[in-house]
């Protein structure tokens, strides 16, 4: 199959991005899996199937349950009774207080406890969770207490020992504490609220408050005074035996006394059980029937689940569909690989097979214990197998694949037989008895010793355990004398230690050689060209290479050498020509001067004359920065050094250059951390470095601008810093700045000679400091940085 032509990188590039992304599904699909639905979605199984819907609908149930067991106590006649006595609390001696459910609100009023217009406890605008309600409670404690039962008798509970006060700063709570109220009125007070909110949130929560619910129930029962009672959420058109005709539902009835079901055996189990418990069923007559509508057209916990359902259900077909997609790119980036495979041998093909092959199974093994990591942490849910087992796999997957190009390159240059060790070791025998030339290739040469070794390694060996043990060879007992098999051990064992002992010689010497080499060419790359090997002792490939090695560093020494010749014969070149021409230059100045003096009438003639003495001087200073940047370049200038006081130099040229800066409408700002600063230089090369930037700035900086100068010490180094305004845009790398002859203006209208610095720069190396120019738009920034003198 041909697919379009990529370079080979494009490929690898796509294939490694394939195998990453398809690692990053294995473990996105293990994080799925670890969803409770992803079992469900495998099996092709609805959302009302799951774990989730049957918990979600038993406790729909249980809440169910529960608030009708809050309409007997807290309704009458199928409305909620504020004036219904529902606690009863002893007084003192034998006297009862009752306890009604408006007192309870009345109580709720004096700590700041209310209802809001949604049913909802709050203190003030902030809500109040029930549950704290009903530990406040708990809390407070009593040591007798008395209510009311569903038949409206006296029920007296154990005595209670009373809680420790909440040490937390709840404002409620201390409320609470305050009222005068006994502690075990409190407590029957709150609990009534807790009972009243209870009940006000079961109304929402199911539904009977108005809002739709996919949860619908019926329950019919007969409580202990023997009056039928009917808890639903339905309307009164809606009949018990149409909520069996849902896909999920639960019913009971005493008629029958049996289950009737769409739920599993276990749950339904549970909902018998919990209703048993509540009582429902002990009163005679019974129909417990409740249901959801699996159509889930009501907005509640059913729909959120069917979301999350739904969308773990479309993150698992979409990871399928990627996975799929990646698994095409990766096999057909794959094969992309074998196409652009290039033709010729990389070091690894010329390994032996079998040897290849021994490696191979390193990657394979490692590969396949990947494989069972990445199944137990499945298996078991533990993420670092998982992760570990991706992240061995790519890395065993690596070396795999080039094993494979590796086989696929020798099968397509025929070298696959060539590159056998078996195939050599019979050639090899071969070429023992018919001879090897001298000639013949170092590779060869070795494998045949190589095989020699390792042949003559064996016989001897074997010669070794038939001395040892020759009681187990009955093959020589009766036709070998004892001389005989004592001598076929002496040369065997003598031969295996002789043998060793040499090759082990063999490679200690041409390691010996190859740290030989090394370090000749460590010391050539390092600059050292005039290092050579020592051949003595060498022979075969070290010997051959160790020759090149000397070749490479003589023709180096030859090319230093001719490079040094040519920079100084342009050096010389430049000093002499520049020495030619200060003779005649010095004349025409001085015949300028002499014609100067005669005072030659005519304004013209006096204007010719002061343009020929202005050039003249160009040409002097020309002429002399030539000669200095020649000197500079070169090295060829002695250097005195002392050590100066680098912040006193730098006032000295600030006091000198004033007239200048004024007179080019720059103001100088000089800003020194620490003074002095002294630095190992020569002072007079270091004021040449200065003037020439101060004389740079007087002439192409911008007039009416400032000049700024910093000096400070930072880690054993002393920093001079001077930045100003160009009159001229500066178009220019801050490299070419430091060429020769390069000038800040474009257009040459200004006097100098382009080589300021230039001549700066290689005075600067010279001290040993380092110049660094920076160029921000307009703003020229010049660097100098010096070690400071050391401390004596």
């Amino acid at each position: 199959m041909k697919i379009g032509k990529l370079p080979r990188r494009g490929y690898w590039l796509i294939h490694l991005i394939c195998v990453a992304l398809l690692a990053g599904g294995v473990f996105g699909i293990y994080s799925l899996s670890r969803n409770s639905y992803f079992s469900y979605i495998i099996n092709q199984e609805g959302y009302e199937k799951t774990d989730e819907f049957e918990y979600q609908f038993y406790q729909d149930v249980d809440r169910a349950l529960r608030y009708s067991e809050l309409k007997q106590k807290l309704e009458t006649n199928h409305e909620l009774n504020l004036k219904k006595i529902v606690a009863v609390y002893p007084s003192g001696e034998g006297g009862q207080v009752m306890l009604s459910i408006q007192d309870a609100l009345d109580f709720g009023k004096s700590i700041g406890l209310n209802f809001d217009a949604e049913n909802r406890l709050v203190v003030g605008s902030e809500k109040v969770s029930i549950q704290d309600i009903y530990n406040f409670s708990e809390e407070l404690g009593v040591e007798e207490t008395t209510s009311v039962d569903d038949e409206g008798s006296v029920v007296t509970s154990e005595e209670q020992t009373e809680a420790e006060t909440k040490v937390e700063d709840n404002k409620l709570w201390q409320e609470i504490l305050s009222n005068e109220t006994s502690a075990g009125e409190k407590a029957l007070l709150l609990e009534i609220i807790y009972q009243l909110a209870e009940y006000y949130n079961l109304q929402h929560k199911l539904g009977i408050s108005g809002e739709p619910r996919n949860f619908l129930y019926r329950f019919v029962y007969t409580n202990k005074e023997g009056e039928p009672v009917v808890s639903t959420n339905m309307s009164a058109d809606i009949a018990a035996s149409d909520l069996m005709q849902y896909n999920r539902f639960f019913s009971v009835a005493s008629e029958s006394g049996q289950m009737s079901f769409k739920l599993s055996q276990n749950m339904a189990t549970n909902i018998f059980s919990t209703a048993a418990n509540y009582g429902l069923m002990q009163g005679g007559t019974f129909e417990i029937v409740a249901a959801v509508d699996t159509e889930f057209s009501a907005m509640d916990q059913y729909r959120e689940g069917l979301k999350d359902y739904r969308q773990v259900q479309i993150l698992l077909v979409l990871l399928a569909f990627a996975s799929l997609l990646e698994l095409i790119v990766w096999g057909l980036s794959l094969v992309g690989l074998f196409q652009t495979l290039p033709r010729e041998k990389k070091p690894f093909d010329a390994w032996y097979v079998e040897v290849v092959l021994c490696v191979f199974l390193v990657p394979i093994a490692a590969a396949v214990w990947a494989g069972v990591s990445i199944y137990n942490g499945f298996l078991m849910s533990y993420p670092v197998d998982v992760i570990g087992g991706i992240f061995i796999f790519i890395l065993a997957y690596i070396p795999i694949l080039n094993i494979l190009f590796s086989f696929f390159r020798r099968i397509s240059i025929g070298g696959l037989q060539k590159a056998s060790l078996l195939s050599q070791m019979s050639h090899g025998l071969g070429m023992l008895f018919q001879g090897i030339s001298k000639e013949g290739s170092y590779a060869g040469r070795t494998a045949i010793g190589l095989f020699g070794y390792i042949i003559l390694n064996a016989l001897f060996l074997i010669g070794a355990i038939i001395y040892i043990e020759h009681r187990w060879f009955h093959l020589f007992q009766g036709r070998w004398s004892d001389l005989q098999m004592r001598l076929t051990g002496i040369v065997c064992m003598g031969g295996l230690l002789l043998l060793n002992l040499l090759f082990l010689i063999q490679v200690i010497r041409k390691t010996c050689h190859r740290e030989k080499i090394a370090e000749v060419v460590k010391k050539i790359s390092e600059g050292k060209l005039e290092a050579k090997i020592d051949t003595t002792g060498m022979n075969g490939n070290e010997r051959a290479l160790s020759d090149l090695v000397n070749e490479i560093g003589d023709g180096l020494s030859k090319a230093l050498v001719e490079r040094t010749k040519s920079e100084r014969m342009r050096t010389d070149l430049i000093a002499n020509v520049s020495h030619d021409l200060r003779t005649p230059l010095t004349s025409i100045i001085n015949y300028v001067d002499l014609l100067k003096r005669e005072q030659l009438p005519g304004e013209r003639v006096q204007g010719y004359v002061s343009v020929l003495e202005q050039k003249a001087q160009r040409l002097r200073n020309l002429t002399e920065d030539l000669v200095e940047a020649s000197k500079a370049s070169s090295g060829n200038v002695s250097v005195s050094w002392e050590t100066i006081n680098f912040a006193q130099l730098i006032n000295q040229m600030n006091g000198e250059f004033q007239e200048k800066f004024e007179a080019s409408g720059l103001r100088e700002v000089t800003t020194m951390e620490h003074v002095p600063v002294m630095i190992q230089a020569d002072g007079r090369l270091l004021f040449r470095v200065l003037e020439n930037l101060y004389n740079n700035v007087c002439k192409y900086g911008m007039n009416g601008t400032r000049v700024y100068i910093d000096l400070k010490e930072t880690s054993h180094k002393a920093i001079f810093t001077m930045k100003n305004i160009s009159a001229d845009p500066l178009n220019i790398a801050p490299e070419e700045l430091t060429e020769r002859f390069i000038r800040g203006d474009v257009s040459r209208s200004t006097e100098g000679s382009g080589l300021g610095l230039s001549i700066a720069k290689s005075i600067t190396e010279l001290l040993k400091g380092s110049f660094e120019i920076y160029l921000e738009g307009d703003l020229f920034r010049v660097r100098l940085v010096f070690s400071l003198a050391e401390e004596e």
